[in-house]
């Protein structure tokens, strides 16, 4: 039999009406009919069952329930359930979690309707154990599930990275209902460890394992970091209304922690008079999570109306949060949600947070919990937030309240060559936006159909790969046919096919084609030879430009597809010669061409009469690397690499270029490559 260590049995004795009250409230929870319940509102709304709401109930409270049952029963406790009857003994008494466990039991075989508890819990047999196995796969389904509930909000990283309003009026709204919330940002499906393509993918694509992946090297782990929020301030929204018609005094409490460590407890100072319109500040102690992140960090934030608690109370509260610490958030038992997309990552840390209000609702005692709600942070949003400023949270409950937080820890490591993009909205530029995979070269993008693509190459084997901004998330790489990249690509659309260029192994430049269902067999341009530097295309109806350096950087070659035949290439000298790319692009029907020479002055010239003619540089700005151009809504831009190593965009009037001015926090190693997608510029480059 298992053995429960925890609070002494003080709550009530075997047959007496506190226990009957305890039964009747479990039994409101169980059958969702108590709507003064945070979890049932969570699940099934203030209107209970009778209101229509289908839900398939909260998979580990409902495991919980089950430990208890078989705790109850003298059945030994599975390496799951023993975790969780140690979390109930944190706030339950021992004849509490035993009455827990008889009394769901009986409503379980009696047949009572219990919505708040999952099939494959209420199906299960008293002495069936539940294990962590049976988690993993179980969670999938319930994760799907929470993704319904307004209460749980999958951010874009967007709006992270422009540091605009992270929680929807939407999800607001939502969490006045419940008084929980649980959120996660978009991010890559098999985004930590994987660039293979799920089995049976479409598109056309060559589906690659994880071996292959692992032996192009593309699958190493960043080093870990040490990552610390700190609470700013809060924001007084709306009161809690104390009901006893005392002062509104409020408080916050926090358990994090992360797949390297457990990131311990926090609770701030009490605040007098949280009154509505006022912001109040954290004193020095303000320091909620300060631990080792290999890949992700959880957080669970708790916003209380203080009383009279004694501190028996606050002992079994931070009991509680220490457990959520140690066992939730750093137990890899706990992990399954931390290597899934946004979506199912936030339905995850919802599950999470509803067995943790189902305890919380135990220590309301004298203070009340106005609101909680779990945050699920893995690297990259963490390098955002490192970028930005403070990020605002709502907390609304019986109160509502906006909690300011700040990243304050280590710099986010990454591998040199992880891809990172910008994103300009006509007015700003947003942070730096790092993305789970490496390239060998600066990518190259393109919008295709109102979608964002990229290619790039794989290091340690040069694959060509390729991914596209879908539903706001990037998919996962998957290789183009078994092509091998001598040089970094070019890709632009023409009519409804997709083209990438590149330069072979052999030097010699090769195009293949994407029409929008599969990749077509490559063309290599016999007969041309360039430069290993990455070439560059461009398409005006009817005709296909591709430009290219050869001759060590001193010629610059260009030649164009037009019926289906590559003309002859036409040489134009370099007078300084270069070591870097060539861009192209147009000026309504001329065509434009840049490089950078190697004094790093920036040229820009102008196809007239089948002649270049060199127009205005940019001055005296120095160029570290080879410059693109992008058309975006108000004209044609270049984006350079700076002798600062930031990245600079100008703009070009019609006659000459304003000074650029540098996109703050990026840190190119070479090249970038830019496109204009639903009225945005994307500029993306490895780092």
């Amino acid at each position: 039999m298992s053995s429960v260590a925890g609070a002494s049995d003080t709550v009530f004795g075997e047959g007496t009406p506190e226990e009957e009250l305890f039964r009747e409230r479990l039994r409101g929870v169980l059958s969702g009919t108590d709507s003064s319940s945070r979890v049932v509102r969570a699940t099934i709304g203030a209107g209970g069952p009778a209101a229509g709401a289908q839900t398939r109930g909260n998979l580990l409270m409902g495991v919980a329930l089950h430990a208890a049952a078989r705790h109850f029963r003298q059945y030994e406790a599975s390496d799951l359930e023993a975790r969780l009857l140690e979390m109930m003994r944190t706030g339950m008494s021992y004849t509490a979690v035993k009455v827990t466990g008889a009394y769901f039991e009986a409503l379980r075989d009696g047949g009572e309707p219990m919505p708040m508890v999952p099939r494959v819990i209420t199906s299960r047999a008293t002495e069936v154990p539940y294990t962590f196995a049976d988690l993993k796969r179980d969670a999938p389904a319930m994760m799907e599930d929470y993704l319904g509930r307004a209460n749980v909000a999958v951010v874009d990283r967007e709006d992270l990275a422009f540091g605009d309003e992270a929680d929807s009026e939407a999800f607001i709204a939502g969490m006045r209902e419940s008084g929980t919330g649980s959120g996660a940002f978009l991010r890559p499906r098999g985004s930590r460890l994987t660039l293979a393509a799920p089995e049976g993918a479409d598109d056309g694509d060559r589906v690659e394992s994880a071996d292959d992946a692992a032996a192009a090297g593309s699958l190493s782990q960043p080093p870990p970091f040490r990552a610390r929020l700190q609470a700013q301030s809060f924001y007084v929204s709306r009161e809690c209304g104390d009901q006893g018609g005392g002062r509104d005094e409020i408080y916050w409490t926090a358990s994090a922690g992360s797949d390297k460590a457990s990131g311990g407890t926090w609770h701030s100072q009490k605040f007098g008079a949280a009154t509505e319109g006022r912001t109040l500040t954290f004193g020095s102690d303000n320091v909620i999570a300060d631990l080792q992140v290999g890949y992700w960090m959880g957080v669970s934030l708790h916003c209380w109306e203080a009383d009279q608690s004694d501190s028996a109370w606050y002992d079994a509260l931070h009991s509680h949060l220490r457990w959520l610490s140690d066992t939730i958030f750093s137990d890899p038992g706990f992990q399954i949600g931390s290597n899934l997309p946004g979506g199912e990552a936030a339905g995850w840390i919802a599950d999470l947070t509803q067995l943790t209000a189902f305890l919380m609702d135990r220590f309301r005692n004298h203070d009340d919990l106005s609101a909680a709600r779990g945050i699920v942070l893995d690297r990259y949003d963490l390098a955002i937030m490192a970028q930005g400023g403070t990020v605002s949270w709502h907390f609304n409950g019986d109160g509502h309240h906006i909690l300011n937080l700040r990243y304050t820890g280590d710099e986010v490591p990454f591998h040199p060559g992880t891809l990172e993009y910008v994103v300009h909205d006509g007015r700003r530029w947003s942070a730096p936006i790092p993305v789970p995979w490496q390239s060998a070269t600066p990518p190259a993008l393109v919008d295709y159909f109102m979608v964002l693509h990229a290619v790039f190459v794989r290091p340690g084997d040069n694959a060509l790969m390729w991914s596209k901004l879908q539903n706001q998330v990037w998919t996962e790489p998957r290789r183009i046919g078994d092509l091998t990249a001598g040089s970094a690509p070019a890709m632009v659309q023409h009519g409804a096919k997709l083209r990438v260029a590149f330069i072979g192994t052999d030097n010699v430049p090769v195009t293949v084609t994407y029409d929008g269902a599969r990749w077509e067999a490559p063309t290599r341009l016999d007969g041309h030879r360039a430069d290993k530097v990455a070439p560059a295309i461009e398409f005006r109806m009817p005709t296909v430009h591709l430009a290219y350096t050869g001759d060590g950087g001193t010629n610059i070659y260009h030649s164009e597809l037009t019926g289906g035949t590559w003309s002859e290439p036409s040489r134009s000298p370099i007078a300084s010669g270069t070591t870097d790319p060539v861009s192209l692009n147009f000026i309504g029907t001329t065509l434009v061409r840049a490089h950078r020479d190697r004094t790093n002055h920036f040229h820009f010239y102008a196809r007239s009469g089948g002649y270049w003619q060199q127009r205005s540089g940019l001055g005296g700005f120095q160029v570290k690397a080879g410059p693109t151009l992008v058309n975006h809504a108000d004209g044609l831009w270049a984006v350079v690499r700076g002798d600062d190593n930031r990245l600079h965009a100008a703009q070009y009037d019609g006659s000459s270029w304003n000074t650029p001015r540098v996109v703050p926090h990026t840190r190119p190693i070479r090249e970038s490559a830019a496109a204009a997608s639903m009225g945005k510029l994307y500029v993306m480059y490895h780092r």
